[in-house]
């Protein structure tokens, strides 16, 4: 019984080392090896894409701005006229909200950095695993560009709003409703770190299926190979059940 274990254990031991040699070697590209690959991501979001529609991939900073710019709509009936002669802080809520619904809704209909991904990883051809890696290199460039851009957009529409928010509240008049609607207009600024734009949650969740390609990976020591007689880079796996 002990020798029957024995040997089975060998034979489990020689399998596993032949998937393990073989996973290791193709451990090189990971953007090969992730599900969804890249381009195939892509390609999922074209028709999402092509749909357009406001208020789909920046909720949070669509709603940052409209409530601004409704804040600056009431605050133009109840400014504090004696630090604000000019009624400016209206006019910059309104700007700001203003714009930043504007901006949102151009890129909802009109953006299509996923389509512009597509087009330029389609004009490389071959079949060739370097043509294969050039395409989905290329096709994480457009998702992880989107996602940048995305998040720059955040940051200033927190900056602008906070800003905008923080002015009128400044020059109201107390008691009334412009008070409450400034402070919600504060507290919404922060909305785009809430509500993640939909380009960065799309590049955070491929980028989590492409770590977990390494997942298993201890460390990767350096092994002599009997075979070819040099040195080679191996792979440590650590499971655990």
């Amino acid at each position: 019984m002990r020798h029957s274990i024995m040997i089975l254990s060998i034979a489990f031991l020689s399998f596993t080392q032949t998937q393990v040699t073989f996973a290791a070697d193709s451990y090189d590209y990971p953007e090969l090896m992730v599900s969804p690959q890249a381009s195939e991501r892509i390609r999922l979001e074209l028709d999402r894409e092509n749909k357009g529609g406001f208020f789909k991939n920046h909720k949070g900073l669509q709603l940052a701005g409209m409530t601004t710019l409704l804040a600056g709509i009431l605050q133009s009936t109840n400014v504090d006229t004696d630090s604000d002669i000019k009624k400016n802080s209206p006019k910059m809520g309104m700007i700001v909200g203003g714009g930043w619904v504007l901006v949102t809704a151009f890129l909802d209909m009109k953006y299509r950095p996923y389509r512009e991904g597509f087009n330029r990883a389609k004009t490389v051809k071959g079949k060739s695993k370097r043509h294969q890696l050039t395409r989905e290199r290329l096709s994480e460039e457009a998702i992880n560009n989107a996602a940048t851009l995305g998040k720059r957009f955040d940051y200033l529409g927190v900056a602008t709003n906070l800003l905008a928010g923080g002015y009128m509240m400044l020059n109201v008049k107390k008691d009334t409703i412009s008070e409450v609607t400034n402070a919600l207009s504060i507290i919404t600024a922060f909305a785009p770190l809430v509500f993640e734009n939909y380009w960065s949650d799309v590049a955070k969740t491929q980028n989590g299926y492409k770590k977990k390609v390494y997942g298993p990976i201890s460390f990767s020591p350096v092994l002599y190979d009997q075979t070819t007689k040099s040195y080679v880079s191996g792979a440590r796996f650590a499971f655990t059940f």
